[in-house]
């Protein structure tokens, strides 16, 4: 997942899992990684539906020694600063994303 690189003031930075179940940004992405990789989650009910708003999940690619699906977590601490997490994913909690578009299309392709 492409994120803020604040020292070049644009997207070239990228959001990894570790092996220790944590989030962090990376300066350069590695596609070839596991930690690098996210499966977007989605409601089965809009696979090949036509939309423009939708609420997602990411979910890491890497596979812990647990057997827990873990999903990306975003929120601001008390000095504003955004944080990331993994959490167990679940439907219950908050760890969803709001997907938008401005034209509906299809979301992308679900990662089983």
């Amino acid at each position: 997942l492409k994120t803020i690189n604040e020292k070049n003031n644009d997207f070239s930075s990228c959001l990894a899992s570790t092996a220790n179940k944590k989030v962090v940004v990376k300066p350069n992405c590695n596609k070839s990684s596991p930690y690098h990789q996210w499966r977007l989650r989605y409601d089965d009910t809009l696979n090949g539906e036509t939309v423009s708003n939708a609420t997602v999940q990411f979910q890491t690619m890497k596979r812990y020694d647990d057997g827990v699906n873990y999903c990306l977590h975003q929120h601001y601490d008390t000095l504003g600063k955004s944080q990331y997490e993994l959490k167990p994913c679940s439907t219950t909690e908050n760890n969803t994303w709001k997907y938008t578009t401005l034209i509906p299309d299809k979301l992308p392709q679900k990662h089983n």
